[in-house]
């Protein structure tokens, strides 16, 4: 029961965060959302003493991770990783900050399963949201990768929730999915398969 309550926090901040940023269209610009919430997107190889330090200490994510300094937040990124994959990065590291997960001494992330969990979910709802999946029928994972600009794997595990969802049909329940949809209603309605 716990665990379904913080997958609606999760969701309903994914909502929250799509409609505050008047985000319409997929794929989601993870770019344009760090910039609206006034973070700075940084790569490893501009960064490179804090990723020694890090490296040193231990504590380097291969993907990415993100640091506060004054109430700022930063978030470092592995360069080297395809774009999917950077993307789906900055999201989760987005979601870390905007679902307020803990940071450590060094006002860097913490590692927390729970956490971890979280901005996972945060990441594969922002950057492809269920309901708009729905509405323009992108329900196999080729067309979800290429729609939403995600990796292979991740598409595959939305295909297989998006499965799931089509058969619960349990759309239109929350007034936050509602004006999602609403606000997608452009693209929702030029959209094209084929």
């Amino acid at each position: 029961m716990n665990e379904y309550k913080n997958y609606k926090a999760v969701r309903n901040t994914v909502w929250k965060c799509l409609i505050d940023n008047h985000i319409q269209e997929l794929p989601v610009k993870t770019s344009t959302l760090a910039n609206n919430y006034r973070v700075k997107i940084i790569a490893y190889k501009d960064a490179h003493f804090l990723v020694q330090r890090m490296q040193a200490a231990q504590q380097l994510s291969p993907d990415g991770f993100c640091v506060c300094d004054r109430g700022y937040f930063t978030i470092y990124y592995n360069e080297t990783a395809y774009r999917p994959r950077l993307r789906f990065t900055i999201a989760h590291e987005l979601g870390h900050i905007l679902m307020g997960h803990p940071l450590t001494r060094n006002n860097i992330r913490t590692f927390n399963v729970n956490s971890e969990w979280e901005a996972d979910i945060f990441a594969s709802r922002l950057l492809a949201p269920a309901c708009i999946l729905h509405e323009i029928h992108a329900l196999d994972a080729e067309t979800i990768a290429c729609v939403c600009d995600i990796s292979y794997q991740a598409a595959k595990i939305r295909a297989q929730r998006m499965a799931t969802l089509e058969q619960r049909n349990a759309w239109y329940k929350s007034p936050l999915e509602i004006q999602v949809i609403k606000q997608f209603g452009n693209y929702i309605s030029s959209f094209n398969l084929f």
